[in-house]
């Protein structure tokens, strides 16, 4: 749903067995985005066909019926009484005749000035391109005022007069009741109208009279039921008709065909030409295309910018507070197996070089890529570690340490093969636990004989995978309690200092935590570190508010939360469940094993500058809050999915897969420059300072609109990216920096955005080429860097700074003092 905060307007979709109420006060404007369909109205008793770009009107009161194919989608918008007559009284005695398919194309002006305001008003809406309602109200107003202008028609019994309105009462009791024998007696006990006055004011007002508009509100029902599988019979005595011979007498009367015709015509599907296929490759709705376009055409001309000011003064003198920057404790590196790949090495090591992380987090220790566990063909087991000791040395050559996550399970000992991922991981409870145990116990014996017990007291190690995998069913939290009790106590036996975190959940189920903790407590396995992970992620069906529109994706019925600070407000969640849960749990560090913007694996937008604004917000805005924080992850190589051939595919990666530095990286890059002070943070900015340096952080961070939270797009494409968002003006930032000292001080600026520090962008001033040589992959790494300038300031008393960000953009401003 989206009704906005009075209920005067709400958006709705309309899909393949939904069906527009048969009946309603609100006058109902709806646009077929996808597919084709039926429409049935009262008047005339007609059944029109719809199709793509089809737009028409449904008035108050007026009993009709929508009926999509299975591919199909509409848009509804519908506008209460209130909010009409607010506006224009006048419009209480007057109809909308709008009905688009009634018209040949040359004809279609008129229409297209309704598709167009109607564009506009949902992109108002999902958008949010104004903070005040006003902008939205006008949108919709304008609207009302084009359909009225163009489409009214006065006529008698519009629906809205105030006898029509005595009828509510009746009106409603019918369609609450319409499978029960209801007569003129008692709608008058239900709602104190006389009989004679029901029967006359049904035919004066409803143009039909009781008993007609009973029947038809019986076949509605009655031609839903239809495309079920039941028997006329039965579909008969559901939608409250005496007998089946009364049904088929009354859909003869009403629509010239037999209940079986009816079914039939329903199974003859239009064949769709290429335009109707609203899919991306990467599996994202294209669907609304169809109806924003008429927007695009309306707004060619640029509307006026304007710029926010954030005023901010600032005593350097006073620290807030020390810094630890825990968000470089962790970094993910994927799967085990691709710490072997050269190219991901080289991207660990230039990280490493650049910001320096204390863990290497690693997935699939075990999985058969790895070769560590098989069996020959008399069932004995064997052990290899070669591949494993080689990532393991790679990531302390790095200077780093490793965090190894045991899991998934090796084909050879899976209960269920069950690949979930394209790469070779099987997510399954072993078929022996004991056969587990034996594997954890000879796994931790061999890394303490190479690797010494003191060196792996600074490791982290994860029993195995997020606990939060048995929601999708693969398994139950009963195997997973035993897989996790048995490897932490394997792990504990080898030496009690070493760290075990987990159970990497989101708090979805907070149920399921809870039983995890009960059972940390009862078989004496609680981990030395609370792990959580965000993926922005949201059960589409919960959110509160918004269209219901998400589509599926590679693995996950997700979609991107609404709430920017999902980060911080997951803490405060997390520090409040542990808190609760007590002896054991409160006070434990809490470590974000894995976060990113969303779970898509294909989102084009991972590879703009938008990445950098999300991660200086997020990092800048929950500095310290976590023991730390794991991005998942360093590279765009990761084989959960089938491999792209485009360098700029929108995988999760701070470098693209043949080795070129995204802005999310560079913004990563500019991040660790901050000084160990806090001098000042709040909404866009986060200002510390070094014994010789102050750094002033900035962004304009933008979130995504509506449409794309839920996996739908207009007009994104792989050269088109920046469309997806929210509205937002540029935004200035007035810094009055105090108690720096008088005279003159460098000042160096770096910025990422669309005109530098972002290899995307470059590489759309490039002409987009694809596949790129070698002299183009060097030419991106290079335009890849921030934008640079340096200048010098004076300071009197104060040093004034001014700073302004176009949407997405950030910016380091470097001071020496």
């Amino acid at each position: 749903m989206g009704r906005n905060i009075n209920g005067e307007f709400e958006f709705d979709v309309i899909r393949h067995k939904d069906t527009a109420a048969a009946w309603s006060q609100e006058l109902k404007v709806i646009f077929v985005l996808r597919g084709n369909g039926w429409l049935h109205t009262e008047e005339g008793d007609r059944t029109y066909a719809i199709s793509r770009e089809d737009i028409f009107v449904i008035n108050s009161f007026q009993m009709h019926s929508v009926v999509l194919e299975e591919n199909g989608l509409a848009i509804s918008l519908s506008l209460s009484p209130s909010f009409l007559a607010a506006a224009s009284p006048e419009t209480e005695d007057r109809n909308v005749n709008c009905k688009s398919f009634l018209h040949e194309e040359e004809k279609q002006q008129l229409f297209d000035i309704i598709r167009k305001d109607l564009a506009l008003a949902f992109r108002a809406w999902y958008k949010k391109e104004s903070e005040l309602s006003i902008h939205l109200r006008s949108r919709v107003m304008a609207l009302a005022d084009d359909l009225y202008r163009y489409f009214s028609e006065n006529g008698e019994n519009t629906g809205r007069e105030s006898g029509r309105e005595r009828l509510r009462a009746a009106v409603e009791y019918i369609h609450r009741n319409y499978r029960e024998g209801i007569t003129l007696a008692d709608l008058a006990s239900q709602t104190y109208l006389s009989t004679s006055y029901i029967s006359r004011s049904f035919q004066k007002y409803m143009g039909v009279s009781f008993t007609g508009y009973l029947t038809q509100v019986r076949l509605f029902h009655a031609a839903l039921l239809l495309q079920g599988e039941g028997t006329v019979t039965e579909i008969a005595y559901e939608s409250g008709f005496s007998s089946a011979s009364a049904l088929i007498d009354a859909f003869k009367q009403y629509r010239g065909i037999t209940p079986g015709q009816y079914r039939r015509n329903l199974g003859k599907r239009p064949v769709m030409d290429n335009a109707e296929e609203m899919k991306t490759a990467e599996g994202f709705s294209m669907a609304f295309v169809s109806l924003m376009k008429y927007a695009d055409k309306a707004e060619e001309a640029a509307e006026p910018v304007v710029t926010g000011v954030c005023e901010i003064s600032v005593n350097t003198g006073i620290v807030k507070r020390q810094l630890r920057h825990t968000w470089k404790t962790m970094i993910n590196a994927g799967y085990a197996r691709d710490l072997l790949n050269a190219s991901m090495q080289n991207q660990i090591m230039e990280i490493q070089k650049s910001i320096g992380f204390r863990y290497i987090r690693c997935k699939g220790v075990v999985d058969d890529d790895m070769m560590l566990y098989s069996r020959d063909v008399n069932g004995n087991s064997s052990f290899n570690y070669v591949y494993l000791d080689q990532a393991l040395d790679f990531i302390l050559s790095a200077g780093a340490k490793p965090m190894l996550e045991l899991g998934h399970m090796p084909s050879a000992m899976a209960q269920k093969k069950v690949q979930f991922f394209k790469r070779p991981s099987f997510i399954s409870p072993p078929a022996e636990l004991e056969q587990w145990r034996l594997l954890i116990e000879s796994l931790m014996e061999h890394l303490i004989g190479r690797y010494g017990m003191e060196e792996l007291k600074k490791w982290l190690f994860v029993p195995w995978i997020s606990m939060d995998m048995h929601l999708f069913g693969l398994f139950v939290k009963e195997d997973f309690g035993e897989i996790y009790s048995v490897t932490y106590q394997e792990i504990k036996k080898a030496c009690r200092e070493f760290v075990i975190c987990g159970p990497g959940t989101t708090l979805l189920s907070l149920e399921a935590a809870e039983w995890f903790c009960d059972l940390c407590r009862e078989r004496d396995c609680i981990p030395d570190i609370f792990t959580v992970r965000s993926y922005a992620a949201i059960d589409p069906e919960e959110e509160k508010s918004g269209l219901k529109l998400v589509e599926n994706n590679e693995s996950f019925y997700m979609a991107v939360d609404g709430d920017e600070d999902c980060l911080m407000h997951l803490r405060r969640k997390v520090k409040d469940f542990l808190e609760a849960e007590g002896e054991g749990f409160c006070g434990l560090p809490v470590l974000m094993d894995e976060w990113s913007n969303n779970i898509w694996q294909r989102d084009l937008c991972n590879d703009t500058c938008y990445k950098s604004a999300y991660l200086f917000k997020s990092i800048m805005e929950n500095h310290d809050s976590y023991y730390g924080l794991g991005y998942f992850s360093i590279s765009d190589q990761l084989d959960e999915i089938a491999p792209a051939a485009e360098a700029f595919h929108g995988g999760f990666g701070l470098f693209t897969q043949n080795g070129i530095a995204k802005s999310a990286y560079r913004a990563m890059q500019l991040l660790s420059r901050a000084g160990d002070k806090l001098i000042a943070k709040g909404s866009g900015y986060f200002i510390t300072a070094s014994e010789d340096e102050i750094q002033i952080f900035l962004h304009n961070y933008c979130h995504y609109d509506m449409l794309y939270r839920y996996r739908n797009t207009t007009n994104l494409t792989k050269t088109r990216r920046y469309k997806v968002f929210q509205e937002k003006a540029p935004r200035s930032f007035h810094i009055q920096l105090e108690g720096v000292r008088p005279g003159r001080h460098e000042v160096r600026r770096y910025g990422i955005g669309r005109k530098g520090g972002s290899a995307y962008d470059a590489w759309i001033d490039m002409g987009a080429p694809e596949p790129m040589t070698k002299e183009e992959e060097k030419t991106l790494m290079r335009l890849s860097s921030p934008v640079y300038r340096r200048e010098e300031a004076e300071a009197e008393g104060l040093l004034k700074i001014k700073a302004s960000l176009m949407p997405h953009e950030v910016c380091l401003i470097t001071i020496s003092i």
